[in-house]
């Protein structure tokens, strides 16, 4: 007997998600190439990605439609030129952003193992993206950043930052092993030590610091992604396998090409230019990756909406 899971806090996700593929429509006829494919991959994460992953961590149902009001006008921000009116309309996310940070702490402790450290990290970075989007919709000049490297940044934390320890603390949590904590905390700290080292070659500093923090981000990032894979093969059901395998692979290969991408330094690869690595490695990431496995948690743990699935079924790993 398969019967239809209709949850309303998802209802907002869902909207989101409409929004956004219609917003993507006047972007079709553009390159991966231009920053626009860059912009509406940062849009997708506050109108629909992230939410998915709030509701998977049990968040009220009034903070979902709260963050589709935020996201929203974090979409419309895009729709400006650089400025006041476009920042001001990035806050409400922020706001909302740095509230969830907050809570995250209180209901944490000193005492949180790895694991439960890896999820705390991830509502600590995303404030951090929110940001760098404000100060991306300000157009000011920040430490002779370019603006590119700012946009970029506001990405990488809403999905490096956020949705990439988040699946390491979902993976860990269900398939508990001891050698994912070494990875969680690789993740945790790979983090703001690419920051560091993207920081470190801006000013000139030495090339190694960019080298050792993009190794550690993405050395720990493949083998979540391989080991995603793996965790894929032992699904039952097909539609999560298939996701939780896309989603591993395409980590994997993302990661592969930013650590290529970080020994430039020492051996150049001179197509892995910026906007190569926003196309491939930034699609990779957050399509690729982010996409199918909050899908495939949905599925596995019965609370994906508007598609029927069988009530019976009781596929575990």
């Amino acid at each position: 007997m398969k019967t239809l899971l209709f949850r309303s806090p998802v209802l907002s996700v869902f909207i989101g998600f409409v929004i956004w593929g219609l917003s993507c429509i006047n972007l079709l006829s553009y390159s991966f190439f231009a920053l626009s494919h860059v912009q509406s991959l940062l849009i997708a994460a506050p109108l629909w990605i992230i939410p998915l992953a709030l509701f998977l961590d049990r968040k009220p149902s009034i903070l979902l439609w709260i963050s589709l009001v935020s996201s929203l006008l974090f979409m419309i921000s895009y729709q400006f030129e650089k400025g006041g009116i476009a920042a001001g309309l990035i806050i409400p996310w922020l706001g909302l952003v740095i509230y969830l940070a907050f809570r995250a702490f209180q209901q944490g402790s000193l005492s949180m193992n790895i694991i439960d450290m890896t999820k705390l990290a991830a509502y600590f970075y995303l404030p951090v993206g929110a940001i760098w989007a404000f100060v991306d919709r300000l157009g000011i000049p920040v430490l002779g950043y370019d603006p590119t490297i700012i946009l970029l940044t506001a990405v990488h934390f809403h999905y490096a930052g956020f949705m990439l320890p988040m699946a390491a603390f979902w993976l860990a949590k269900v398939y508990p092993r001891n050698y994912l904590k070494y990875l969680n905390l690789g993740i945790i700290i790979g983090i703001p030590l690419v920051a560091i080292g993207i920081s470190a070659t801006h000013f000139q500093w030495p090339s190694w610091i960019e080298v050792a923090g993009v190794t550690i981000m993405a050395c720990s990032g493949a083998l979540l992604g391989l080991f995603y894979a793996g965790f894929g093969l032992m699904q039952k059901r097909t539609l999560p396998r298939i996701l939780f395998i896309i989603g591993g692979l395409a980590l994997f290969l993302g990661m592969a090409l930013a650590l290529c991408y970080g020994w430039r330094h020492v051996f150049l690869i001179e197509v892995l230019t910026i906007p190569w690595m926003y196309a491939i490695h930034g699609t990779c990431n957050a399509l690729g990756f982010a996409v199918p496995i909050v899908i495939a948690w949905f599925i596995r743990m019965k609370k994906l909406p508007f598609i029927f699935v069988d009530a019976k079924a009781s596929e575990k790993v």
